[in-house]
């Protein structure tokens, strides 16, 4: 069977800005304190080593989606 894995990752807090959405995945990029900016970049990185891919859909004040898609 070929295909994908979808993972849908959502939440309901402050959302993100298209320019947060643009730098989410650069190294040291955070928006908080306590952040390394580190995560976000990890996590793409092995999705991208697994050819796989993520889409971001926020909205302000509403939250954010995370779809994660991995080739079976």
């Amino acid at each position: 069977v070929k295909g994908n894995i979808i993972i849908d990752i959502i939440d309901s807090g402050i959302g993100m800005s298209s320019q947060q959405i643009k730098r989410i995945a650069l190294p040291f990029y955070s928006t908080t304190e306590k952040g390394t900016g580190l995560g976000t970049m990890i996590a793409y990185s092995i999705i991208r080593e697994l050819n796989g891919d993520i889409e971001i859909e926020s909205e302000l004040g509403k939250g954010t989606r995370f779809s994660i898609s991995i080739p079976c």
